[in-house]
């Protein structure tokens, strides 16, 4: 069912864009940014919901050291002052929650491009494995990247696999290599051009609006601020040092507070 409603769809739309821009990176950029508008709403309500939480915090700590030992009592009173400053406890996770299987799809379409952005059925793209010679699927431990080697090598060999009557003529084939970078590559410690992605990955993270959000609200001393975020904040553990951006390098997380 996932696959109607969410992967064949995005799979469709990430081929468009590489028609278009008849390049595999360049389609796969342009397809990110159109997704990253689409979950732009969500984003934006979830940051604000999170924002808000932040600005009635001083409150909800006054209330629960005023009630002490009774939780239940304290969580009817946050509740309340949620209430009157229109905030949704909800509101904060439900964005996320959406764009979870949003997310795992994007993921599995780009591991699986012949399924989903080509469309071949599983018979011909074990056909086309075995007339590679790479013999991927039928390895005791089937590799999660097989289908992205395997389209790399139709690419290459189109036309033999146009002749063996495997493929149509007109499939879309696209190659993996962009700027320099073979994107089908697995990834290592060697110095080579796939170290740029989780460079510009550490980058972007550290210039996106989560690692500013507490710029909306006021000042306070770094201790207590500190203890207010899930992760550091450049306004608000300014001059400390801070070691989560080689963490977000290696990771591509985006830091957030809550």
């Amino acid at each position: 069912m996932t696959d109607w409603l969410l992967n064949f769809p995005l799979g469709t739309l990430l081929g468009w864009f590489i028609d278009q821009f008849n390049s595999y990176g360049w389609g796969l950029l342009g397809f990110t940014v159109a997704i990253k508008i689409i979950l732009l709403p969500l984003g934006l309500l979830q940051q604000r919901s999170t924002i808000n939480q932040m600005k009635v915090r001083p409150q909800e700590e006054a209330i629960r050291k005023q009630c002490g030992a009774d939780k239940m009592r304290a969580n009817l009173e946050v509740s309340n002052l949620y209430k009157e400053n229109g905030i949704s406890a909800a509101a904060g996770c439900l964005p996320m929650l959406v764009q979870l299987p949003i997310l795992f799809s994007l993921y599995k379409i780009i591991r699986m491009p012949l399924t989903y952005v080509v469309k071949l059925s599983a018979s011909q793209i074990s056909a086309l494995d075995a007339a590679l010679g790479l013999n991927l699927l039928t390895a005791e431990r089937v590799s999660h990247t097989a289908e992205i080697t395997i389209a790399e090598a139709l690419f290459s060999n189109l036309p033999a696999m146009v002749d063996a009557g495997l493929v149509e003529p007109g499939i879309r084939t696209f190659s993996y290599n962009f700027l320099g970078m073979n994107l089908a590559e697995h990834p290592s410690l060697a110095f080579n051009m796939l170290l740029l992605v989780p460079i510009f990955s550490g980058l972007t993270a550290f210039c996106s609006p989560g690692t500013r959000c507490c710029r909306f609200l006021p000042r306070r001393p770094p201790r207590e601020c500190k203890s207010r975020c899930c992760s550091p904040c450049p306004s608000c553990l300014s001059g400390l040092p801070s070691p989560c951006p080689p963490a977000w390098a290696f990771t591509g997380a985006f830091p957030r507070c809550s």
